[in-house]
Order: C-alpha cells, then sequence, then structure tokens
C-alpha cells in the first residue's frame, strides 16, 4: 500500500542571496533539510498545480534571488523562449526587478539610446564603451523594471534589487566577445521606449500588495503555487489551524497549490509590502501583471478576481494613490 503523504504548509528556506531556486533547502517543518528539486519529486501537483507540473515537466518555473549591484554588474542579455528551446533545450529567462533599496551612484542600464547595428554594438564593445550607448535611468526604491529575452541590462552603484526571473541557465555577457557572437541575432537593437514595469511576455504573475490588516488568499483560485517575497516590514502567514509562519523583510515563503485557504497578517499591526509571484493560466494568453493593491475588503481570490478594486501602480512603477 502507498504510504499517504503529509500535508503540505507554507515553506521557509534557508538563508542565502538565492532566495528561491531548486537547489534552496527548506529550513521549517518536517520538509526541512530536502531541497525543493526533493519536494517537487514527491509532491508533485500538490506542490506546483496541475497546470504548472505539466507544462512546465516538473521543473520549479520561477527562481527568486537579491542582487547588490555595488559593484558595476556585467552587461547582459537572455533569450526568450523560442531561442532558448530551440538552442539548449531550456526555457528563457526574461525577468522582473523590483528595487527594494536605492542609494548614492545607482543607475540601470537598459536596451540602446539610439537604434544600434551589430557593427557598432562589436566596436562598442571592444572600446569599452557599451554603456556609453545604452539607455539608462535612476531607479526609485519601489520602481521595477521588466527585461524580456533579447534586451540587454545592467545596473551599478548602491542598489539591492529583488529578481523575479524565468527558470533558465542561459544568459550572455555582451563584453565577452564569444559570448556577444552568440547573441549578436536574438538581441533587440532599437531604442528603448521608456521603462516597462509590468510584466510582459511571459508566463509569471508579479503583485506589489501592501497589506495592512488581515487579508484572505484562496490558493485554488490561482491554479498555481503562490510565492511571496516581504519588502517592507513584516508578516505573517495564518493558517486555518491556528499556526502562524513568520516572514521577515527580505524573506520568501512559498505557498503549495493544494493548501487551504490562510491568512495574510501585517506583523504588529505594521503594514507590510509583499510581492505576490504565481504562474498565469497555462491555457490562455498573458495578461499584464505588475499590480499595486490594498486588500480593500480584505480578501484575494486571485489575479482578476481580487476584491480590493483599488489597483494603483502606475506604469513608471510609483503609486500614484493619495492618501
Amino acid at each position: 500500500m502507498q504510504k499517504k503523504k503529509k500535508k503540505l504548509y507554507p515553506l521557509k528556506f534557508v538563508e542565502g542571496n538565492s532566495l528561491l531556486d531548486s537547489d534552496s533547502v527548506i529550513s521549517n517543518g518536517f520538509l526541512a533539510e530536502n531541497s525543493m528539486d526533493d519536494v517537487i519529486e514527491t509532491y508533485l501537483a500538490d506542490l506546483l498545480g496541475p497546470k504548472v507540473l505539466e507544462y512546465y515537466r516538473g521543473e520549479l518555473p520561477v527562481t527568486v534571488r537579491v542582487i547588490d549591484a555595488e559593484q558595476p554588474l556585467p552587461v547582459m542579455a537572455c533569450p526568450d523562449d523560442t531561442t532558448a528551446r530551440e538552442r539548449y533545450l531550456v526555457w528563457g529567462r526574461p525577468f522582473l526587478w523590483y528595487f527594494s533599496n536605492v542609494g548614492p551612484g545607482a543607475r540601470v542600464y537598459y536596451g540602446f539610446k539610439e537604434q544600434m547595428s551589430a557593427e557598432t554594438l562589436y566596436n562598442a564593445v571592444v572600446e569599452g564603451k557599451l554603456r556609453d550607448k545604452m539607455y539608462s535611468f535612476v531607479p526609485h526604491e519601489g520602481d521595477s523594471l521588466f527585461v524580456r529575452g533579447g534586451m540587454p541590462f545592467s545596473a551599478e552603484g548602491m542598489l539591492k534589487i529583488v529578481e523575479i526571473a524565468g527558470n533558465s541557465p542561459v544568459t550572455y555577457h555582451l563584453e565577452q566577445i564569444p559570448e556577444l557572437g552568440e547573441a549578436m541575432d536574438i538581441l533587440d537593437y532599437s531604442p528603448a521606449g521608456g521603462v516597462n514595469s509590468e510584466v510582459g511576455d511571459c508566463h509569471f504573475v508579479v503583485n506589489l500588495r501592501n497589506i495592512s490588516r488581515e487579508s484572505r488568499v484562496e490558493p485554488s483560485a490561482y491554479d498555481s503555487f503562490i510565492i511571496y517575497v516581504c519588502v517592507g516590514g513584516q508578516a505573517l502567514v495564518r493558517t486555518n489551524d491556528g499556526t502562524e509562519y513568520h516572514v521577515g523583510n527580505m524573506e520568501t515563503v512559498f505557498i503549495p497549490e493544494s493548501m487551504e485557504d490562510f491568512a495574510l497578517v501585517p506583523a504588529g499591526g505594521k503594514p507590510v509590502r509583499l510581492l505576490e509571484i504565481f504562474m498565469t493560466r497555462l491555457d490562455e494568453p498573458v495578461k499584464d501583471s505588475y499590480i499595486d493593491d490594498e486588500a480593500g475588503d480584505g480578501h484575494c481570490h486571485g489575479h482578476h478576481e481580487c476584491g480590493c478594486h483599488d489597483h494603483g501602480c502606475t506604469h513608471d512603477g510609483h503609486d500614484r494613490r493619495k492618501s
């Protein structure tokens, strides 16, 4: 007789800059000391959700990490899904950067200032002037940037970035000539048309949630696991049996798809900011997805069924709501 699997619960992880990836080690409960890959292999759809499991063939679809950009990051680019699957048999790596802390010298590079050619790009790399050709901006704390496949990117200065990315190993370092050559035909050479803060052509959704009082969440409405990253304050995940899981600033908690409804609670009664990440319904077109919401009725039932009726994140990542 097959042994009955134990009931899943909110998963926390051993601390590190990689807040969540396939190798992340669970730190709480009976699954402690197991990696995410181990738990996926055992719990399958109960952990990821049936559609996510089928679509991603048992792989964790997204990763979450913290980047400190005190030293300039290399200028990089990632392939889109089509290129990554044709060349490397892996998924592409679109990602969202959320700027958690911004200090002196912070600057983000994204795409090009003006139309480029492969020859101009190559010469800029050889001359060490690639960043001079790139569109750049100084972010504000709480801003976000979505980077799709083929877009060059970099950052420098006092920046703490939360990165939510497709789970893929492929990234091109454009200042290294061999990798530049490999990436030449997949790059977007057009001028960057401003800063895109909404998640675009990919299957994950990122909501920015400002929570000032208890808010109930029903995982079954999402058709996916849910990840919460605390980016301001502290939160509690309270299950129906009264168990509380503390989520401190810059900590992550993974909610299995099979979990019952639960409550998100601001710890100590102080408002908390959470990034909420889940996979969009994979048999439907990808929708827009960087949303800032204040849980107005205390319930959130899914991306398009949120009960708050207060979605105030503008395209530049700033919350324009009046207090």
